[in-house]
């Protein structure tokens, strides 16, 4: 929070917020208003024999100058990217494209629990993601 002159421990949620939000915005401000980054997400899963697995995928997007929907307090940055595989913000996108968007976490899950039975436990879940009485991943 140095970069906006400010006190991390003295500002609430909202104020962190705003600021991160604002020092993105600049960014993409100065690139000419967009600016392309990725989130590289990685994966590592220790089993009970000790085997480590490990996977790692690049999701891509463009970040603009331009707050699109409310902006969410806990991820600042959510409103102001547009998703390279939807071409949509994340407000403006449907189940499906959300689905599209992280269909790279679902085909790392399958890599990496192949040969496993997976249990849900979260019932918001379970119903979107079952077919059948099985899970699918």
């Amino acid at each position: 929070m140095k970069f906006a002159g400010l006190d991390e421990k003295s500002c609430n949620q909202e104020q962190i917020a705003e600021a991160m939000s604002n020092y993105y915005k600049k960014l993409a401000r100065e690139n000419g208003g967009t600016l392309d980054f990725h989130y590289e997400d990685a994966w590592v899963i220790l089993l009970p024999n000790d085997t480590i697995l490990t996977h790692s995928y690049k999701r891509e997007y463009t970040l603009t100058d331009k707050e699109n929907g409310p902006r969410d307090i806990y991820f600042p940055m959510r409103n102001l990217y547009i998703s390279k595989i939807t071409g949509k913000y994340a407000y403006e996108q449907t189940e499906e494209d959300t689905k599209k968007e992280f269909d790279c976490m679902r085909e790392m899950l399958e890599k990496l629990f192949s040969d496993s039975i997976f249990f849900a436990s979260w019932p918001q879940y379970d119903e979107k993601m079952t077919i059948d009485d099985t899970i699918k991943i």
